[in-house]
């Protein structure tokens, strides 16, 4: 079977194929405003079709090729950053705020983050990127910080009588390995690298919003409320997404513009406002969800730093 250039009845196709599409939602005129989503934990895996043929771009990349679409089209006049997320990992985060932030800076459009039911920790991070942001009163927020967590398994492998040998070129190499309890030297470890992410979040933050960060109410990682995070000065103002898109054409100086979204070609047209062009993540087995540990795609239990809400784990715990 030629597989070349052909999709494989799921939406996937064979790298190097696939196309953004722009769908008009509603509106008239000549200028329009983008809808770009940010959805679901945040990361840069490339998605895998069925038996590993064909794949998408992971979620930076796809957002990428949306924000460069955006760029060239000299009728799009704003972007509106839809923000549903928990968070996810600190570097994806990190390089969606960069992608956010240096498009406005160098085209000069303006961006608008609406926050929907959720943006915490990472998404939140993200939505500092924008000229201005916007929560419904509702909205999940806040949960500003970083977390490292693992599982510690070396009590039931050794009920189990199961022994790891491990070889290894430096004394810190497995850390944070899971057959085995962490010592205070590489508890210290993770503390500094905890500590200095946490530090480069509260300078986004500081940067972006304006805000005190010396002894804020939520710098220690507690969620927020759409009106909460007003309060402390998070946000700029309350609204619904039309509210985010009036502030939009506002900031661009038009009157009124077409609202569009972009999809691939292989994913269905969106029809409003309120749905995305993309078609929505398959669910990973890997992943635990609310937990601060991500799996791979192989039976090794690998950590990663993130940036997200993780109502499940104990702050602070190791």
């Amino acid at each position: 079977m030629g597989l070349g250039g052909c999709t494989l009845g799921t939406g996937f196709l064979v790298p190097g194929k696939l196309e953004l599409k722009e769908q008009l939602i509603e509106g008239s005129g000549a200028s329009k405003v983008v809808l770009i989503d940010v959805r679901g934990i945040i990361h840069n895996q490339p998605r895998r079709g069925p038996l590993g043929l064909g794949s998408k771009p992971g979620m930076v990349a796809q957002i990428d090729a949306q924000f460069n679409k955006a760029a060239k089209d000299r009728r799009i006049k704003a972007v509106v950053l839809l923000i549903d997320s928990p968070g996810g990992e600190v570097s994806a985060s990190d390089q969606l705020y960069h992608l956010v932030r240096n498009f406005r800076l160098r085209t000069h459009k303006p961006v608008v983050a609406h926050m929907q039911s959720m943006a915490a920790s990472g998404g939140y991070y993200v939505a500092c990127g924008a000229n201005k942001i916007i929560a419904l009163p509702s909205t999940l927020t806040g949960s500003i910080g970083v977390i490292i967590a693992q599982f510690e398994a070396s009590e039931l492998m050794r009920k189990l009588g199961v022994h790891t040998e491990v070889y290894k070129s430096g004394a810190h190499k497995d850390i944070l390995s899971p057959w085995r309890q962490a010592d205070s030297t590489e508890h210290a470890i993770i503390d500094r690298l905890v500590t200095d992410m946490q530090k480069r979040f509260l300078n986004v933050v500081k940067t972006s919003r304006h805000v005190d960060i010396e002894n804020p109410a939520w710098l220690d990682g507690r969620p927020l409320n759409g009106i909460q995070a007003q309060k402390y000065g998070l946000i700029d103002a309350l609204g619904q997404l039309p509210d985010a898109i009036s502030l939009a054409k506002s900031l661009a100086d038009i009157d009124k513009a077409r609202i569009v979204r972009y999809h691939y070609s292989t994913d269905p047209a969106p029809a409003s406002i309120y749905a995305s062009g993309f078609m929505p993540p398959a669910p990973n087995p890997w992943m635990i969800p609310k937990t601060g540990l991500w799996l791979s795609g192989d039976p090794g239990l690998k950590p990663a730093m993130i940036s997200r809400y993780a109502p499940f784990i104990m702050q602070g715990h190791h």
